[in-house]
């Protein structure tokens, strides 16, 4: 949030109101189907008609 905030993005307001969820999963600690199932589950849960996803790699 405070990254995206010294962008000039407030992702802080949609959260609160329940418009933006942001999950962070592990490819490791899932299988593809669990965490398909998550993403789905996040999307029905706040009714949400757009989906990022971004894979952000570590180094």
């Amino acid at each position: 949030m405070d990254r995206a905030d010294s962008f000039g993005l407030n992702l802080k307001t949609p959260q609160e109101n329940g418009k933006l969820e942001i999950i962070y999963l592990r490819a490791l600690d899932l299988s593809v189907n669990e965490t398909l199932q998550e993403i789905l589950d996040t999307v029905e849960r706040i009714g949400a008609k757009r989906l990022v996803i971004d894979s952000l790699g570590q180094s």
